[in-house]
């Protein structure tokens, strides 16, 4: 479960911040962007999944494969 969100955040971030060559003026400000997706997200699995395998976001239950 982490290696696949840790995965999807790289896999959006890096074309983002190789594709325009004044982005590396707002790398501060997308990688803070990156950090707190990546907090919200945890936080929910720890509230309402943690032990499972995934987090089912809409309905906020846990989901076993």
């Amino acid at each position: 479960m982490l290696c696949r969100v840790l995965f999807s955040i790289l896999a959006l971030a890096v074309p983002l911040s190789l594709s325009h060559p004044q982005s590396t003026e707002r790398r501060p400000a997308l990688a803070d962007s990156v950090k707190a997706e990546f907090l919200h997200s945890w936080d929910g699995y720890k509230k309402y999944a943690w032990g499972h395998d995934a987090l089912k976001p809409l309905s906020k239950q846990a989901h076993d494969w």
